[in-house]
């Protein structure tokens, strides 16, 4: 038998809440963390830069 935790659930059954989860989310809001991620490079090289002079 699986191991559960104090909820009664075991791994896979978390698992496949998740993977429900991701496909639930549209196409278009899956890119947005790649987005935020190159602002954020973007933002911290002139900062390294001025940080640098």
């Amino acid at each position: 038998m699986p191991t559960t935790d104090h909820h009664g659930k075991t791994a896979q059954d978390y698992r496949a809440a998740l993977i429900a989860e991701l496909e639930a989310v549209p196409d278009y809001r899956r890119h947005e963390p790649r987005r935020s991620t190159l602002l954020l490079i973007w933002l911290l090289v002139p900062l390294a830069l001025l940080w640098l002079n």
